[in-house]
């Protein structure tokens, strides 16, 4: 899973970026499918990595990792809405480089790609989705 710093990053960018779709949190958390809006956001913090890049006391880290922005639909509806909105993310995510807070320092984070939307169905059938699976890397100085 990705580092906490990176993971505060993508929840607090989702609703800022596309401000009409709500951001719902689903990791380790079931939200009750009645309270659901017609279109809302979720984030999915896939697998990452971390490889020191310096030598000495305080060093340089590189964190390598995905995560996966889903926008959900009720199914039925047609897909603009909600590739229209999976599509919004991954033009806002193309090309970030910003420094991200990790506790009183900075780390440097850059969105290495943000691919095309892949569609699906969740199991139930209920909701259509669309996924950008965005690949990043992330630089922090700290002790070693």
């Amino acid at each position: 899973m990705s580092s906490r710093a990176i993971r505060a990053w993508f929840r607090a960018f989702l609703p800022a970026t596309v401000p009409g779709i709500p951001y719902i949190e689903t990791v380790n958390i079931a939200p009750n499918p009645k309270n659901l809006p017609d279109v809302w956001a979720t984030l999915e913090f896939s697998n990452a990595s971390e490889q020191r890049l310096t030598l000495g006391t305080t060093a340089i880290f590189r964190e390598y990792g995905m995560v996966n922005v889903v926008v959900l639909g009720l199914s039925g509806r047609g897909d603009d809405g909600v590739i229209e909105a999976a599509e919004a993310y991954r033009a806002a995510l193309q090309n970030v480089s910003e420094q991200v807070a990790v506790g009183s320092e900075f780390g440097t984070l850059r969105i290495d790609a943000a691919e095309p939307p892949n569609t699906d169905a969740t199991e139930s059938g209920n909701w259509f989705l669309a996924s950008v699976s965005c690949s990043y890397t992330f630089d922090v100085v700290r002790a070693a």
